[in-house]
């Protein structure tokens, strides 16, 4: 499940991470990407995958808040994600 879950994350993410300049500070992002993790964890259903983001939010935090920074994402969806597969939809549409 941790091997799924980290795999999920980085398909979401990889996008983001991969493209150049900066949309959003780290002012901006920090906050909403804390929030948005620690919303997940506690949303989630049960103890082992509690554990499971836990353990991944040392990895996660960078990463997502690298991505905020990149502007791929729509700030005031990411504030209302509650679990990892949603995040997903808060990608902006390329024009």
């Amino acid at each position: 499940m941790l091997k799924k879950t980290l795999m999920l994350v980085v398909s979401l993410l990889s996008f983001g991470v991969c493209s150049p300049g900066e949309v959003n500070s780290s002012q901006t992002c920090r906050p909403i990407v804390t929030s948005m993790l620690d919303r997940i964890i506690q949303d989630s259903p049960n103890v082992e995958r509690k554990k499971e983001l836990n353990a991944l939010r040392v990895s996660l935090l960078p990463m997502m808040e690298k991505v905020c920074k990149k502007g791929h994402y729509k700030l005031g969806c990411l504030q209302q994600v509650n679990q990892l597969e949603f995040i997903q939809f808060c990608k902006k549409k390329r024009k």
